[in-house]
């Protein structure tokens, strides 16, 4: 096994590969994380009625975005 300036330098870049790999592994879940928590506020917002009743008249494309989003189906042509 080559013992040379070149395997040091290689394993440290696989160590640093590592290193990034991890760090946008957990940035990875932790947006997901986020994306969850939001998702799960956003759909309480707007199937709170007077919420999405205020919506409905004031930002009716708002409404009808997020609901698609959160969802995961077409907006009702009666929203806006």
């Amino acid at each position: 096994m080559m013992n040379t300036p070149k395997r040091k330098e290689l394993v440290n870049r696989l160590q640093e590969a590592r290193k990034q790999r991890d760090f946008y592994a957990q940035l990875y879940n932790q947006y997901t994380v986020d994306l969850l928590k939001m998702t799960l506020y956003v759909r309480k917002v707007i199937t709170t009625p007077e919420i999405s009743a205020y919506l409905a008249e004031h930002h009716a494309q708002t409404l009808r975005d997020l609901t698609e989003i959160v969802m995961d189906v077409p907006a009702p042509a009666s929203l806006g």
